[in-house]
């Protein structure tokens, strides 16, 4: 390999997830666009392009939406709670638990309260913590939104045409993962692109427990979902790589 491919892959080897920013240091306009630059020339399913980027900059809007994501989170504690607890309990997320405690590494690393949650065993309220941490301190946000008007058209247009109903959804769930992917793969061109400009990044997904909240913040229109949120602010912290598998492990050629 040359020296560019070698750096690429070094990019890709050392990006972390970050979830301490340092505050007094803003991330610029410009770095932002680039960044969105990035993620407009991502794959997408026939080139559609779904997806829009909002950035949100202001920081009383960033922490009124941690404050409704922290808000839901208690709301559905009693139920959130019996599935999380049980998801953590099965073998392999124990596993992969056990790997990351004997490289060192602590769920509540990259929080600067180190409370008394963070000497226990993961669980529900750890979680639930860590799930926003990143937002405490980032000083940007890029909500990933999907434009959803299609989706009435298409299905105003196949009744119309009669087509079969389970045809029907079958595309219709078909669509809807392209879309996922499509937007995935601008998430990572961002995630990359970022590190290359020296930008921690915290890709959420659980923020969409409080979409409806976001979107009336934001002011966010009827026909745009809400994807996922990625928060973004210079590193003030240097965590650790998790263990990743042998690559004997997960590679096959030809047959399984």
């Amino acid at each position: 390999m040359d020296d560019f491919q070698i750096k690429f892959l070094d990019i890709i080897k050392t990006r972390r997830t970050v979830r301490r920013y340092k505050k007094d240091l803003p991330i610029s306009k410009e770095q932002l666009m680039i960044l969105a630059e990035a993620a407009e020339f991502a794959p997408s399913g026939q080139g559609q392009q779904f997806f829009e980027l909002l950035f949100v900059t202001e920081n009383a809007k960033i922490k009124a939406i941690h404050d409704a994501i922290k808000k839901v989170w208690e709301n559905m504690a009693p139920q959130l709670a019996g599935i999380l607890n049980t998801w953590i309990s099965i073998e392999v997320f124990q596993k992969r638990l056990n790997e990351t405690k004997e490289t060192g590494i602590s769920w509540c690393a990259s929080c600067p309260t180190q409370c008394e949650k963070s000497k226990g065993e993961l669980n529900f309220d750890v979680y639930a913590c860590r799930t926003r941490l990143a937002y405490r301190s980032a000083t940007a946000l890029l909500v990933l939104l999907i434009k959803n008007d299609h989706k009435k058209q298409w299905k105003k247009a196949a009744k119309e045409k009669e087509i079969n109903k389970d045809l029907m959804d079958m595309w219709t769930n078909s669509w809807s993962a392209i879309e996922e992917a499509s937007v995935n793969n601008a998430v990572e061109n961002v995630l990359l692109t970022a590190k290359v400009l020296n930008i921690g990044t915290c890709f959420t997904y659980s923020c969409r427990l409080a979409e409806k909240e976001i979107k009336k913040i934001l002011n966010i229109p009827r026909n745009l979902d809400m994807h996922s949120i990625i928060c973004l602010g210079i590193p003030d912290e240097e965590p650790k790589l998790k263990p990743r598998r042998d690559l004997n492990q997960i590679v096959h050629f030809n047959e399984y």
